[in-house]
């Protein structure tokens, strides 16, 4: 059953947290990737740069950082994806290399446990292959619509990530 709690101004419910394991382990698996033609370096900035999701994530509502800047292992953040919100830990942080967190909370009761994940894989000096990786378990009716959640997971961050290539070039 879920847990739930009352944290700020909206309802949530708890995920159990989880590390980037998961990502090989979880019942569902999304996976994506692009080339863009832009150095590794110059995308980290936008990545860990909280305020500049909403920027390069397409539908992203909300990104604010809830523990004190700068980002870290461990900083939680919220965000808000049209009437979806999460309450995230970070828990990868590689310097131009890789970026992760897991869900701690959420407000429909979507997941039961949630990681998100993108890697960074320099091509050469001016080229990135982003990769994206999510581990998901759904809870309840929401197994129902797995395979439009995650089509539209991988659509979402593949036109994000062009995106974020578009705003990080130089």
């Amino acid at each position: 059953t879920a847990k739930e709690s009352n944290w700020g101004d909206w309802y949530r419910f708890q995920l159990i947290p989880e590390n980037e394991d998961f990502l090989y382990t979880a019942p569902r698996r999304v996976n994506c990737s692009v080339v863009v033609s832009v150095s590794a370096s110059d995308l980290w900035k936008n990545i860990i740069n909280q305020n500049n999701w909403t920027k390069w994530f397409k539908g992203l509502n909300k990104c604010e950082l809830v523990t004190p800047s700068p980002i870290e292992l461990n900083s939680k953040r919220i965000i808000q994806v049209g009437i979806l919100k999460f309450y995230e830990d970070i828990i990868i942080l590689r310097h131009e290399r890789a970026f992760g967190f897991t869900i701690l909370e959420e407000n429909i009761g979507l997941f039961s446990r949630a990681v998100e994940t993108m890697y960074l894989e320099p091509i050469d000096n001016d080229s990135t292959r982003l990769i994206y990786r999510g581990g998901f378990e759904y809870r309840g009716i929401f197994n129902l619509f797995k395979n439009m959640i995650e089509k539209e997971l991988e659509n979402r961050w593949i036109n994000s990530f062009e995106e974020l290539a578009s705003i990080s070039k130089t």
